[in-house]
């Protein structure tokens, strides 16, 4: 049973070889596959055939979608090519070439994987990626030959266009990394040439996600620390988060400790914060005693022994 012919004239495309993985990924699930080739005028001729006596209307689909992905992927290499050069030339010239080269093998790196779970700014470039594969599975739903030269020709502008989106949002994201980057080299260097005002700071992440600030003795240190913070960065547009990292930069604690890390909600923080102070940073698995409230209670304890009558023997 031929399931589909494959035709193509770009010598450059692996067919042959994407062809035997695909064998073997669905032998593994017992679904036999089989292919015959032929040239005919500079065109090559793949047909692929189901051995299986049938195939449900799953595993078809299931097939579709394996060629029309390793199709996609035939086409990003081909936009690399034959355009991506021209298109960060025109678009991104303030790139750098290591940074092109960076932002070259992300591209390429997430359109060619099968990775299944990616950072949230890169959902929308998947949501892209995704739909043009589902253009390919469409055409081949549509007809038993696919011609994948003459596909990429019809389809090449908007195709394009989807790689542009792309190419836009990892351009933005590096640039957003790089100001980043540049950042944290800024705090570091407050850091260095700051001498310490506190031995340790503690910070404890409620399980509500609030944060108490302490010192060595259990003092909370929150308004200490935030004193020399402007009251002008109390708005909407600063969190607690900024204002405690400020803090910190302003004190140079020797050590900080972070109780609670699972239950905070602003994990860009944290990473903030290992970034600047690295080595002076220390995770704790436990919440650290309570003095004031340790003390409390044995004040009561006190008082309710000296409310009980003595005993006479």
């Amino acid at each position: 049973m031929i399931l589909l012919t494959i035709i193509y004239s770009n010598e450059k495309y692996d067919i042959t070889d994407k062809l035997n993985k695909m064998q073997s990924y669905f032998s593994k699930r017992e679904i036999l596959l089989g292919f015959s080739e032929s040239i005919k005028d500079n065109n090559h001729f793949i047909e692929i055939y189901g051995l299986n006596p049938t195939l449900s209307d799953k595993v078809k689909n299931n097939l579709q979608r394996y060629i029309a992905s390793f199709i996609f992927k035939l086409f990003v290499g081909k936009f690399l090519e034959e355009e991506f050069g021209n298109l960060v030339e025109e678009n991104y010239f303030f790139l750098k070439e290591d940074e092109i080269i960076k932002v070259r093998e992300q591209f390429k790196n997430l359109l060619t994987s099968d990775k299944e779970t990616y950072s949230n700014e890169l959902i929308s470039c998947i949501n892209i990626k995704n739909k043009s594969i589902e253009n390919v599975v469409g055409c081949l739903n549509d007809s038993e030959k696919f011609n994948i030269d003459g596909y990429y020709t019809f389809r090449k502008k908007s195709f394009k266009k989807e790689m542009e989106q792309i190419l836009n949002i990892l351009v933005e994201e590096h640039m957003v990394e790089k100001e980043y980057d540049e950042f944290i080299k800024l705090l570091k260097y407050f850091v260095d040439i700051q001498e310490s005002k506190i031995e340790l700071i503690k910070i404890i992440i409620e399980d509500n996600g609030e944060y108490l600030i302490k010192d060595k003795n259990e003092k909370d240190i929150m308004q200490e620390l935030l004193k020399d913070v402007e009251e002008s960065k109390f708005n909407g547009s600063v969190g607690i988060e900024d204002l405690i990292i400020s803090g910190l930069i302003t004190y140079c604690p020797k050590e900080i400790y972070i109780y609670g890390k699972e239950n905070v909600k602003n994990k860009e923080m944290l990473d903030t914060i290992f970034n600047v102070f690295e080595n002076k940073v220390s995770i704790k698995e436990s919440k650290p005693l309570i003095k004031e409230e340790n003390q409390i209670i044995a004040h009561k304890k006190n008082k309710e022994i000296d409310k009980k009558e003595p005993i006479h023997v």
